[in-house]
Formats: C-alpha cells, sequence, structure tokens
C-alpha cells in the first residue's frame, strides 16, 4: 500500500513557525499525538480553541489555496501539511495552530515531512483506504481530472501555459508516477510557483502577501527569478501533483485510483473531493492486521 498498512500519528509534540503565504502573518503550529480513528483535527487557539477536523464536508477552495471551513473557525493552506501527513503516514494528530494560514514554509511539503517522518510511530490498527467504484471526471474549462478504479495509485498529470519558459521546457511539464513511499519522496521536495504578473491582483484580494523567493518559484514574463534554480527536473508539474495529494487528503483516508489530470488546480480538486462523496463512487476497505491473506470480498481485495 502506498502510505503503509497501520495507522500512524507523531510520538512527540512537532512544532512549526513560519508565515502565512497569503497573510503574511507568524504562524505556530504544534502536532500532537492522537488515538487511532481520530482522524487530522485542527485546534485553532485564535478562535477560543475551536475544533476544526479534516473532512470533505468542510473543504472549500476559492484559488490560491485549500480551506477548511468549520462552525467557528475556517483554516487555510492545509494542502502542503496534509500532503506531508499523508506521505509520513501519519493519520491521526491534534494540531493547534495560532493563526487561521498554516505556515508556507519553503514552498514545499519537505519541512513538514522531516519533523514529522522523525516522530511518527505505528499504531495497533490497520489502516484504511479508499477504492473508486466507477470512473469519474471532472472539468473546468480546459482543466480536467478523470479518476477510474485501481487496486493501486497511479497518477499522470500534465500542465500547460503559454509562458517561454514552458514552451522551452516540455517535458518538463508531464509526470507518470506510481505512488509509493520512495517516489513521495521526490514529491514532497517539489515547492509551489506563481506569475509575477498575478501578484498585483492576488495582493489586491488579500492573497499572496507572503510571496518571496524563499518560498515559491516566480517567473516574470520571460524566466525563473529564482537564482538557484530547480530542485529536479519536474518540480513544477511535482508540485501539482503534491497540491492533488494535499487536497486529497481532506476525505480522510487515501485513496487508491488510476489518475489522469491535465492543468489542475486546488477547485479542480475540490470539484473532484465533491463529486467523489456523493452516491457509491467510493468503498472503504481497510488493510488486514492479522492474517497475512485476506480472502476477496466484496468492497476488499486479498492482500499477499
Amino acid at each position: 500500500m502506498p502510505f503503509g498498512l497501520w495507522q500512524g500519528t507523531v510520538a512527540f509534540p512537532v512544532q512549526f513557525q513560519g508565515v502565512g503565504v497569503h497573510s503574511n502573518v507568524p504562524v505556530e503550529l504544534l502536532v500532537l499525538p492522537a488515538p487511532v480513528d481520530h482522524g487530522i483535527v485542527f485546534e485553532c487557539t485564535f478562535a477560543d480553541h475551536a475544533r476544526v477536523p479534516v473532512s470533505p464536508e468542510l473543504v472549500k477552495s476559492f484559488g490560491g489555496c485549500t480551506e477548511l471551513v468549520g462552525q467557528h473557525a475556517t483554516v487555510r493552506t492545509i494542502e502542503h501539511f496534509l500532503a506531508g501527513c499523508m506521505a509520513c503516514g501519519i493519520d491521526n494528530a491534534l494540531v493547534r495552530i495560532s493563526e487561521p494560514e498554516l505556515p508556507i514554509l519553503d514552498g514545499s511539503a519537505l519541512p513538514f515531512v522531516l519533523k514529522l517522518r522523525e516522530a511518527k510511530t505505528q499504531q495497533n490498527v490497520g489502516k484504511s483506504y479508499f477504492k473508486l467504484n466507477h470512473p469519474i471526471v471532472v472539468r473546468h474549462g480546459k482543466s480536467y481530472i478523470e479518476a477510474k478504479p485501481s487496486n493501486v495509485l497511479n497518477v499522470h498529470c500534465e500542465i500547460d501555459f503559454d509562458h517561454p519558459w514552458f514552451l522551452r521546457h516540455g517535458n518538463a511539464s508531464k509526470m507518470d508516477i506510481v505512488i509509493n513511499e520512495h517516489t513521495m519522496d521526490e514529491l514532497i521536495h517539489a515547492r509551489t510557483f506563481g506569475f509575477l504578473k498575478d501578484c498585483p491582483n492576488l495582493i489586491k484580494h488579500h492573497m499572496a502577501q507572503g510571496v518571496s523567493l524563499k518560498n515559491a518559484i516566480v517567473f516574470d514574463d520571460q524566466e525563473m527569478l529564482n537564482p538557484e534554480g530547480l530542485r529536479f527536473e519536474k518540480e513544477l508539474v511535482a508540485h501539482k501533483v503534491l497540491d492533488f495529494f494535499g487536497d486529497m487528503a481532506v476525505l480522510g483516508k487515501p485513496i487508491l485510483a488510476d489518475i489522469k489530470a491535465y492543468c489542475p488546480g486546488h477547485r479542480l480538486n475540490v470539484d473532484l473531493v465533491s463529486q467523489l462523496m456523493t452516491g457509491d463512487q467510493l468503498v472503504s476497505v481497510t488493510c488486514p492486521t492479522g492474517a497475512k491473506k485476506q480472502e476477496k470480498m466484496e468492497g476488499a481485495w486479498a492482500f499477499e
């Protein structure tokens, strides 16, 4: 299984400090252990300790990030942290947060993963996964995501921007990846990116106020502005895949599927979450915790 067979939490508190990429406000994050089947829950000290669970019923995106809108508090820019939790196999945690936006850190999931992986501890209950019952497609203009039933997790992602750098680096805009603990290590290094021309409008709408070359890859009209360049050739498309996993984490369980995504974004990912939660699109299966094999049955599969 791509994210392990057992539920996991942290063995000790893990702290992060930084600024929100949209708010530019300093924020502290404290990840605390939680029991099995607890899920990931944000405790908002800025809102009288209101609790906001990671749940598909609460997820929204208005572009630029993904947020959870609870009854008494909203927590936004959750995607990199949740992708890091998924990569580390952490299913259960109480996350105490001092402001409504998570810290951007270096723009990737790597700083989260480095600390969470050190603190992760296995719990004694099998991890559950979602499987698709039926193919599903969501679209926004030219962008789309197709998801098909599968016993593994495969992703094909392609991005397309009318920009000189992207036109010169077509191979860097496509990625085919079978997700496992080794391939996730590449994705977690991938930083967020954007275009300088979009900043005035974003700032006008109280977004991107904390963006810098230390937490994002930025392009002007011709070139990349970051002097260090990319961490690896496919970093940009890999970040779109990372965002996809962070957004899918709001389902509460990892999903097994064959995914084809063209120019995905947070709004499209959240639309997919919404569609997945309708009708009988998903079936939950739990990894066996005792016998080495489990007979095939409805909604499950045999483990070897």
